[in-house]
């Protein structure tokens, strides 16, 4: 071998190594619960149980990524006989009421150096969100949609699991969502966990 293919094969090395350092990508995919704040909790106050949120993380160094985020919660309530009087009418019954909000945001996120195993990190993502409003009294359902500016900051950390290209993912957002259309402004916390996957 002469040192021409020895060269080669060495750079080739050096960015391959490279390639792999500083431009692995994830997947992640968390449950998460969310707890009202701000608008929402003017209408709901009970917390969020069936939340998720999908995620795309491209590593551009060993401390900076890039990526986009979609994430959903749907929070809903029963208020129990409640009474709705009017100039015009007056409605009673069953009360029900429900907010899905629908996000997608692209995110940065820097990454602190390692705790023994477990890697820290902070994030910001900004994008716009949905808000479904639903009330019910009796058999009488209402229903409104606004669409709103959103930025979303986030604490989290990264677990890996063995040799695995596997991670468990856990993070705490808080989502906060311009008003429009004459409805407030929009805010929630988002405790998530779940699981990265390398590739």
């Amino acid at each position: 071998m002469n040192k021409l293919q020895i060269l080669i094969l060495t750079l080739g090395s050096i960015l391959g190594c490279s390639q792999i350092t500083f431009s692995q990508d994830f997947i992640g995919l968390s449950y998460s619960i969310g707890i009202p704040t701000a608008a929402v909790n003017n209408a709901i106050t009970d917390a969020s149980f069936t939340g998720t949120d999908i995620e795309y993380r491209h590593f551009f160094t060993d401390n900076i990524s890039g990526g986009i985020n979609i994430g959903m919660r749907n929070f809903s309530q029963g208020f129990g006989n409640q009474v709705y009087t009017s100039d015009l009418i007056s409605l009673a019954g069953e009360t029900f009421k429900d907010a899905t909000t629908l996000s997608t945001v692209f995110t940065s996120h820097y990454y602190f150096p390692k705790f023994k195993f477990i890697q820290p990190y902070a994030g910001l993502g900004i994008g716009g969100a949905g808000v479904f409003y639903n009330a019910q009294v009796g058999g009488v359902a209402t229903s409104d949609t606004y669409w709103g500016f959103t930025f979303v900051p986030e604490i989290g950390i990264l677990i890996p699991l063995g040799n695995s290209e596997t991670s468990i993912l856990s993070s705490a957002k808080y989502n906060y969502q311009t008003g429009s259309k004459g409805h407030d402004n929009v805010g929630y916390w988002a405790f998530n966990i779940g699981i990265a996957l390398d590739f």
